[in-house]
């Protein structure tokens, strides 16, 4: 079972990690920290447990404590945006990828937070050294929250739903010499269930990292599906032409099943510039999956997507990306309906 927001709320106010907390007309429930701009909590109306997964630190103040005074990353979990290419801003000694860094002044950053009765943004000011470029590129991103209602009404389910907009703007004056910069999503999920993509084409997925055992991928013409166990860690790419834009993950909640839809706008003309690390000059991906279980940065699976690129490449230097989360949890004949009408018609 997930933790319930109301006591990750606890939790954190005891660690000194403030949070706001935002109820929308529709029953969701969002929990916000300032460390990181991270959506930490989200649940709906009838049941306080977190749709998403978090660190498992949060469960008492005083493993939380201990969490956030190491020294290293700290991975709280939940729902965040960073940057890419991850190869530019992760890797500081590229082309050696033995030492992995995520910025300080994107994770955790300088976030502020600013509420309405409708709404919920995140901001953050930041300067982002990309390696490989040599250059430093000022940014402003913005990510404001609000409600998305229910796509499938007529079934009587638990649900949850919100809109993320997403501004991401180069803030440099000499901006038509600037590196490329794209968003990236990051939702994490806890492991032991299965990703559903649904494809326009047979997919063809690049491993990013560890090994990716065909025993646990299963592709058809429109479908790539990933069972996600709970051993081992990887990740792999599907690229802008092959999705649809949509993806879920569902997994068993005690006798019930949840679900989590990402809808989000996919352009096959997008300058796309996460690549695979060994071979940066492949560009066009805007969808992952990534399975993590170490003792350093949790046990869970990530759905992640991509926007495309601004920059001098670009041609633009500003972009604003719109998705929605939709949540589900119930009779797992119910959850089963949904994806049929939200993913795909094959059996899951």
């Amino acid at each position: 079972m997930n933790l319930n927001i109301q006591h990750i709320a606890g939790v954190l106010k005891n660690c000194w990690k403030e949070t706001v907390a935002h109820k929308f007309a529709n029953g969701t429930n969002l929990l916000i920290m300032f460390h990181g701009g991270r959506l930490i909590g989200f649940s709906s109306a009838k049941n306080d447990e977190n749709f998403l997964w978090t660190n498992p630190a949060l469960k008492t103040a005083v493993d939380a404590k201990a969490f956030y005074e190491q020294q290293q990353w700290r991975n709280s979990g939940g729902d965040r945006t960073w940057l890419a290419p991850e190869l530019e801003l992760f890797f500081p000694n590229y082309p050696d990828l033995n030492v992995y860094v995520q910025p300080q002044q994107l994770d955790p950053g300088n976030f502020l937070i600013d509420t309405t009765d409708d709404s919920i943004s995140v901001r953050n000011k930041l300067a982002v050294n990309l390696y490989k470029s040599k250059q430093v590129v000022n940014l402003a991103m913005t990510k404001k929250f609000t409600s998305a209602d229910n796509p499938v009404p007529q079934i009587d389910i638990e649900y949850a739903g919100f809109t993320s907009t997403t501004s991401l703007e180069i803030l440099d004056s000499n901006k038509y010499n600037c590196a490329n910069i794209g968003l990236w999503h990051l939702t994490q999920l806890p492991c032991g269930g299965k990703m559903i993509v649904p494809t326009y084409q047979e997919a063809n997925p690049v491993t990013i990292f560890g090994e990716l055992f065909k025993k646990d991928l299963s592709i058809s013409d429109n479908l790539c599906l990933y069972n996600v166990s709970n051993e081992g860690s990887c990740k792999f790419s599907l690229q802008a032409i092959e999705i649809t834009g949509r993806a879920g993950y569902v997994y068993d909640n005690e006798g019930s099943q949840t679900l989590v839809v990402r809808n989000f706008f996919v352009n096959p003309c997008g300058l796309y510039i996460d690549v695979p690390f060994n071979e940066p000059q492949r560009t066009g991906f805007a969808f992952q999956v990534c399975k993590i279980n170490n003792p350093q940065w949790g046990n869970f699976v990530e759905l992640e997507y991509h926007t495309p690129a601004i920059g001098s490449a670009a041609g633009q230097f500003e972009c604003t990306d719109v998705s929605q989360t939709w949540a589900f949890r119930g009779e797992p004949e119910k959850i089963q309906k949904i994806i049929k009408l939200l993913l795909t018609s094959s059996k899951i």
